[in-house]
């Protein structure tokens, strides 16, 4: 074997995991009816529903967005069982002005954090500490949910030994365009395989930022959230996973907005990145010790791996099209571009069986996934950066602009991606001349990759 060749190999053999893996847990979840049918037959026995307090941190946010919100989830029979709790680091009008929108609601409470520190960790602390609820779930203000499957939820705590219930991401948009498309797909489709798929007690599943329901008791048992923290719901979840607690999977639908532009998406993927590389330096050796299951270990690892693959996706092509434009003969070996593009395919197929239902033509949809996936490859630049920030505790926290807030972000143009596309590209015109097909088509399908995304960059700006 050429030795130039084994490094490519490694980094390329390391993301062939975790798609299968991906795989495996997306054909799982489909086996959650089951699950799901005992889960409402013994909800249904349930007659006097425990107070249920739900956190909205906002900051920024359109008051007439939070007044609906909170209307919707109180316009229900239901909603006695419900106490809102808004924590706002917004100016004193602001708030004032909230509060006299909200008078009406007898059962909501306007905080305002005069001196703010930390994130939104520390936001949801602040109105954790000061609720009443037997349970606690967290929402943002632009995620919608119902207030029967609430309930739902908060009855399935009841009667069985979970510590925390999720619930299932639908993605929406207030935008349509090919970019919120496939992230409404894409959402649906991780929401499915990384969280219904890993339902069970052999699985270590993780609580989502918006859309988790805990036991106010198991949560103090943590100490609730830090403020020192930027991802919220990864630290919570691997505390609760080291203390031999439940995260366990419902399938109740909460639709979250999904980014409709590539600045948006980006924002967004490095700042979960930064998430994973921050909870696997200050929790990871704990998950490690804790006394559960050597595959509850592993599942809960990979969960916090799963920025990885990309990541080393990008060493790989880098390390390709450096090798080709020195050696421009040299070619990796023909059985693992196969491999790679039969995990292409299958994620190309999982993608699909998830947009089943969806009333867009498939033509949009294949449309969709192309740009999606030209993102990704794009985004991994940014993604590595924020991973390793994670790492070295280095915290950025940026709002995932949304909505009208995406539309003020102005100019953007990824510079990294441009350059890294500029030399994949290169690189691919060099090993075509030396008619080295397999280095051609892996530099040209990434290349073009960034080149595409550079170009819908300036195009939105």
């Amino acid at each position: 074997m050429d030795t130039l060749a084994i490094p490519f190999i490694v980094l390329m053999l390391y993301d062939i995991p975790f798609v299968y893996y991906q795989v495996f847990t997306f054909v799982r979840s489909f086996r959650y009816s089951k699950v799901r049918a005992k889960q409402v037959e013994v909800q249904t026995l349930l007659t006097d529903p425990p107070l249920v307090s739900i956190l909205i941190p906002t900051k920024g946010e359109d008051k007439e967005l939070i007044y609906n919100t909170i209307s919707k989830l109180n316009g229900s029979d239901v909603s006695k069982s419900f106490e809102f709790i808004i924590i706002s680091d917004d100016p004193e009008d602001y708030v004032n002005e909230l509060k006299r929108m909200l008078s009406d609601f007898s059962n909501v409470a306007v905080l305002r954090r005069e001196k703010p520190r930390g994130f939104k960790a520390c936001a949801l602390q602040y109105g954790f500490e000061r609720s009443r609820g037997k349970y606690v779930i967290t929402l943002d203000v632009d995620s919608i949910v119902s207030p029967e499957h609430l309930l739902e939820a908060a009855k399935y705590l009841e009667t069985s030994g979970c510590d925390a219930v999720t619930f299932r991401w639908i993605g929406y948009t207030n935008d349509l365009n090919l970019t919120s498309l496939g992230l409404i797909i894409s959402t649906n489709l991780v929401s499915r395989a990384l969280f219904l798929g890993r339902f069970g007690d052999k699985f270590a599943a993780f609580p989502v930022g918006s859309g988790t329901m805990f036991r106010a008791d198991s949560l103090r048992r943590i100490g609730g959230w830090d403020c020192d923290i930027v991802q919220d719901d990864l630290v919570v979840g691997a505390k609760m996973i080291a203390e031999g607690m439940r995260i366990c999977p419902l399938d109740l639908p909460i639709y979250v907005e999904v980014p409709s532009s590539l600045r948006s998406f980006i924002i967004q993927q490095s700042r979960w990145a930064l998430g994973t590389g921050e909870t696997i330096r200050t929790s990871g050796s704990d998950i490690l010790r804790a006394k559960i299951s050597i595959l509850k270990k592993l599942d809960a690892v990979w969960y916090l791996l799963q920025y990885t693959p990309i990541i080393a996706t990008l060493l790989a092509m880098t390390y390709l099209a450096t090798v080709v434009l020195i050696y421009p003969k040299f070619s990796p070996p023909l059985w693992l571009f196969a491999v790679w593009v039969a995990s292409i395919g299958l994620y190309g197929l999982t993608y699909f069986v998830e947009s089943r239902g969806l009333p867009y033509p498939d033509a949009l949809k294949v449309r969709a996934l192309g740009r999606i996936s030209s993102f990704s490859a794009a985004s991994s630049y940014y993604i590595m950066m924020g991973f390793i920030n994670g790492l070295r505790n280095k915290k950025v926290y940026t709002i995932t602009p949304k909505g009208k807030n995406s539309a003020r972000l102005g100019r953007f143009l990824p510079k990294a991606p441009l350059v890294l596309g500029s030399i994949m590209m290169a690189s691919s015109l060099r090993a075509l001349l030396e008619l080295n097909i397999i280095s051609f088509m892996w530099m040209l399908y990434y290349g073009l990759a960034m080149v595409y995304t550079a170009y819908i960059a300036v195009k939105e700006g």
